[in-house]
């Protein structure tokens, strides 16, 4: 210390302040640091210290002071830097951040944060006033994350080894988080403008959240509002996470009117991707009210708050799904849980699904204890209808499926290209079909090597243009090749003009990979044709019985022909229309009856007169 004796003169002071072991509270600013040590220097007009340690919160953090003495333009600084657990995180979250921890404490993801993560906090008190208007004091954050495991999902969710810088800045005023800014690197930036409430905690007035700017510009316009680009939005994901809302614990404050305008480069939902997709809408009370455009599809949705009491409502005037990759093996190919899908009401002028055009489509359904309970479904196009209903639930870990279909068209070629089948061999034949089965997994899951049930077949009036050898066969079911040329029936005459049936018939019942009927007919003038037998789904092959039975007639050929039943649902559908006859001779009675076993794999049967 340096003092003039003579008024007027210098005065310089120069000291140090040795901590060991002490304790310092400050107040205002709700720090207190244990076992604080180190040294700080100080002069007539400031002081500084740098190297101090300390325990903070049960955290050790290294410490860097500095700060004016009676200078209006010197602000005092705090600079902390250290690493702390999971746990102290959400504590400062509660402390300093009110928002981000109601947020994560409404949606019971207060435990989504585990592991540990460094960090660097800088407070600064500043001195001066602004016209007579005392200036808040500013908290800067900031962390690369690494170390910390967010269980949340994209964009926010990352693994412990992953970097992802944040920096938070907040304006302190009388001990609430006055302003608040959120920095999220190209993720997002968020603005949030908190006051005092009643209780005299921070309630949010507003907040204004930008994704995927890099120089993002705040509107501040009142409510909470969403805007921007994001690359990625799994809907599904973020369904879940806020079916566990606890929307009875929203405090006063923090429901605020909500809108939302945000371009999504892929839309993630049920296994499809939606691309170039625009969200705009708003949040009530009871539901979140979307209008949705993209190239593909245009419409409206309503998604209820509280998925176990409402109903979501979609309509679209064209929507196209992508098909699922078809799967040899028998384990289901996702793990959704269709206990967590809300009920549906969905309206779509134009359905389709893959290549297959479905027409318009109504679809809904139900929640249920195990599952999801569809109510009814129909599509509907030209000639064309197809109805449905049934259960997909998940019982002690095992999903199963369940459903009953129906399906009518006025023509089963334009049935068979409806769903992707070369049959210009065919026409007419007013078609019906009724499947009743059931299979381990979701419905995308549909396969016959898992299928289980039975499958009904009515065709009438209809014509067999000309029996092309493996023109008609799908999927092999019932397809049989060319019998041998040393049977004595001969067609060939007979199909120049093609075959008329009157009715073809057949119920199968579909077990364990394999299908068998013992009523499989088809009926016309010529002749009727019955099969028995099984057809293995699974190993593709074949153990069956043919009937060919003549009609009696004085002078023409007769034809054996024989179709085979229909599948309509996940991509079964089977038909049989292969020749089967070289010769016949002129004269027929009904005693030409012939019996055939056929046996051997799809692609190579073995057909032999018994």
């Amino acid at each position: 210390m340096d003092l003039a004796l003579f008024p007027g003169g210098s005065k310089e002071v120069l000291g140090q302040a040795r901590f060991a072991g002490n304790r310092i509270h400050a107040r205002k600013q709700r720090i207190v640091l244990d076992d604080v040590h180190g040294a700080v220097s100080f002069t007539r007009g400031d002081w500084y210290g740098e190297g101090l340690t300390a325990v903070f919160d049960g955290t050790p953090v290294g410490l860097v002071l500095n700060g004016g003495l009676d200078d209006p333009n010197y602000d005092s600084e705090f600079r902390m830097t250290g690493t702390s657990p999971a746990s102290v995180l959400v504590k400062y979250l509660q402390r300093y951040a009110p928002p981000v921890y109601h947020w994560l404490e409404t949606n019971r993801s207060t435990d989504a944060l585990t592991g540990e993560l460094p960090w660097k906090a800088v407070l600064t008190i500043p001195v001066a006033e602004d016209d007579g208007v005392k200036l808040p004091q500013q908290l800067h954050l900031e962390s690369s994350l690494r170390g910390l495991d967010i269980e949340l999902p994209w964009p926010f969710g990352k693994r412990s080894g992953e970097r992802k810088p944040l920096r938070i800045d907040i304006a302190l005023l009388d001990g609430i988080a006055d302003l608040t800014r959120i920095d999220f690197g190209d993720t997002l930036d968020a603005e949030i403008r908190a006051v005092p409430g009643p209780d005299g905690k921070a309630n949010v007035a507003r907040a204004e959240v930008v994704f995927g700017a890099l120089a993002p510009r705040f509107e501040r316009a009142p409510g909470f509002n969403l805007k921007g680009y994001i690359p990625r939005l799994p809907l599904g994901e973020w369904s879940a996470f806020l079916n566990r809302s606890e929307r009875a614990a929203t405090r006063p404050g923090y429901e605020l009117p909500l809108g939302f305008d945000v371009q999504v480069s892929h839309l993630e939902l049920l296994g499809q991707t939606l691309s170039d997709v625009r969200l705009q809408g708003t949040r009530d009370d009871d539901d979140w009210r979307i209008d949705i455009s993209s190239p593909g599809s245009t419409g409206k949705a309503i998604v209820p708050r509280d998925v176990q009491a409402g109903r979501l409502v979609l309509e679209l005037d064209r929507l196209r799904l992508a098909r699922a990759p078809e799967r040899d093996g028998k384990e289901p190919a996702t793990h959704l849980d269709p206990r967590r899908f809300p009920a549906l009401d969905l309206r779509i002028d134009a359905f389709a699904y893959g290549n297959i055009d479905f027409g318009s489509a109504h679809i809904t359904t139900a929640r249920h204890a195990d599952g999801t309970r569809l109510e009814s479904l129909r599509f509907a196009g030209d000639g064309f209808e197809l109805t449905a209903n049934g259960d997909w639930f998940l019982i002690d870990g095992a999903q199963t499926s369940r459903f009953d279909i129906a399906v009518g068209s006025q023509s089963l070629a334009s049935l068979l290209t409806r769903f992707g089948y070369n049959v210009a061999n065919i026409e007419g034949g007013r078609t019906e079909i009724a499947i009743n089965a059931h299979w381990p997994g979701t419905p995308a899951d549909f396969a016959l090597a898992r299928m289980n049930g039975n499958f009904e077949l009515h065709v009438a009036d209809g014509r067999i243009l000309d029996i092309d050898p493996g023109g008609g066969r799908l999927f092999g079911l019932l397809s049989l090749q060319s019998l041998p040329r040393r049977l004595s029936l001969d067609f060939d005459d007979l199909f120049g003009k093609g075959f008329a049936f009157d009715n073809i018939d057949g119920l199968f019942i579909i077990e364990s990979g394999n299908a068998y009927t013992n009523s499989l007919f088809m009926d016309g003038p010529a002749a009727r044709i019955d099969v028995t037998g099984r057809t293995g789904l699974s190993e593709q092959d074949y153990d069956q019985r043919v009937v060919v039975t003549p009609a009696l007639s004085s002078s023409i050929p007769v034809a054996g022909a024989l179709f085979g039943p229909i599948g309509v649902g996940a991509g079964a559908v089977y038909f049989l229309g292969q020749k089967m006859f070289k010769s016949i001779p002129e004269q027929i009675d009904k005693f030409l009856s012939r019996e055939y076993a056929v046996t051997g794999s799809w692609a190579d049967p073995s057909v032999e007169r018994i």
